[in-house]
């Protein structure tokens, strides 16, 4: 009947002949016949038949793709104010499919679709709000349109809406707010709301700790592919927070994450292989992940694989590369790959010689805390290398390398008090310092204090 009615041009049987044709209801599946109908009633003007015609065109479904004449069908339906037609018309001047992008245009389209209650619409309108595309930014509106869709049940949404809670972003901050609409779109299986669920419980985040549902949630996300919870739920499994203790299922997930490209997770897969555990030792593996967490500017593991070119292990020795991983390292922050910086400039190992610039690095880690640079930074202000000779500032870093209990910087402050090199003789802090200096366990410090000791013992001070 509807083929008959259809042929007579009844723009509505030939919509519901389409749709036959289309799903297979009462008749073979058959996309090219489907396509046919649909546009005979869209070109009568029937909106439902326009819009799935222009998604025949946009998906190649029964005809050849064309962006262009799926974009002027969407227009025509979207005019006539079908929502999806609105929706997907937006879509179109977003991302410049079949037309010039316009977010402008597309804002405007997002919003009538909205207005008639279309969730994906006000989700993508509540973004374009969130972000300032297309329209100026305004936090409230983005939370009231997400709210909207949230509301209708769009996981994408819902989680949105839960970070503006988590956030105070258009709305006052609101923990347990966040954590209910986190656990709606959890539900629905979004990963990045497992994940942030999994933080919630973790950490005592606007609901109780609980660190078995905390786990349980990681996993989920985890199963999904989510690379953050594949990490965090192997720190559970290496913690034995909320559940047992396994090194076979951390290095596991670890892995996962490794693969993924997460380099902290590259970086800890390195360790397992290097050190054995869950894993065959294989120091090749280790260097490999090193490298790969490396390049992509992990610091800790660019220290990592210097130590390993300097060392020879899972590669062949390079002081070349030693050094230019410790500077990569060292121009990052780190501390200990600053002082080995230093050390490759000061012997010029791997690089050549230059005292100036390795007393550079010697400072750099030195005002970092490392007590090793705080010795090479007095050491080069005593000695007047790679920098003037200052003794009062080699004073000032021996004192601190002494503070962090270094008994060799005791022994070189009271060689300086003792023998007043650049400042006055101060003999009582002399002596002070070398008694503090046979707590060394260097033998030849320890006998040398002991003689200074008993020198000063003659003059009279004890």
């Amino acid at each position: 009947w509807y083929k008959k009615a259809a042929e007579q041009g009844l723009a509505e049987a030939q919509y519901c002949l389409a749709v036959c044709y289309d799903t297979g209801k009462g008749t073979t599946k058959n996309a090219e016949e489907a396509f046919g109908w649909y546009k005979k009633a869209a070109e009568q003007g029937l909106a439902e038949a326009q819009y799935c015609l222009a998604v025949c065109y946009d998906t190649g479904k029964g005809v050849t793709k064309n962006a262009a004449e799926a974009f002027g069908w969407y227009k025509k339906a979207a005019e006539q104010g079908q929502p999806e037609a609105q929706l997907n018309l937006a879509i179109c001047y977003d991302r410049g499919e079949g037309t010039a992008k316009n977010a402008t245009e597309a804002v405007r389209w997002y919003k009538k679709a909205a207005e008639q209650g279309q969730a994906d619409a006000q989700l993508s309108l509540a973004v374009c709000y969130d972000t300032g595309k297309g329209v100026t930014k305004n936090a409230a509106e983005a939370i009231g349109w997400y709210k909207k869709a949230a509301e209708q049940g769009l996981p994408e949404a819902q989680f949105n809406l839960a970070i503006c809670y988590d956030r105070g972003e258009g709305t006052a901050k609101n923990a347990t707010e966040a954590v209910g609409w986190y656990k709606k779109a959890a539900e629905q299986g979004l990963p990045e709301a497992q994940f942030n669920l999994a933080i919630c419980y973790d950490t005592g985040k606007g609901i109780t700790k609980n660190a078995a549902e905390a786990v349980r949630w990681y996993k989920k996300a985890a199963e999904q592919g989510n690379v953050s919870a594949q990490f965090n739920l192997a720190i559970c499994y290496v913690t034995g927070n909320g559940i047992t203790k396994s090194a076979t299922e951390a290095f596991r997930w670890y892995k996962k994450a490794a693969e993924q490209g997460m380099p902290e997770a590259q970086y800890s897969v390195a360790a397992y292989y290097g050190n054995g555990e869950a894993v065959a030792k294989n120091d090749a593996e280790a260097f490999g992940w090193l490298k790969k967490a490396a390049d992509q500017g992990l610091p800790e593991a660019q220290y990592s694989v210097a130590v390993l070119y300097e060392a020879g292990i899972g590669t062949p020795k390079n002081a070349a590369e030693a050094f230019k991983w410790y500077k990569k390292a060292a121009e990052q922050g780190n501390a200990a790959a600053q002082l080995k910086t230093g050390g490759y400039y000061g012997k010029g190992v791997g690089v050549a010689k230059d005292e100036a610039a390795a007393h550079r690095w010697f400072l750099k880690a030195a005002e970092q805390g490392n007590v090793a640079a705080q010795m090479n930074a007095g050491i080069d202000f005593a000695r007047g290398t790679g920098t003037k000779k200052n003794i009062p500032e080699a004073i000032k870093w021996y004192k601190r390398a002494a503070e962090n209990g270094n008994a060799e910087a005791e022994y070189l402050l009271a060689v300086i008090y003792m023998s007043g090199d650049g400042i006055a003789p101060d003999y009582p802090e002399a002596v002070r310092r070398f008694k503090n200096a046979l707590r060394s366990e260097d033998k030849e410090i320890k006998k040398s204090a002991k003689e200074a000791l008993s020198l000063l013992a003659k003059e009279g001070f004890r």
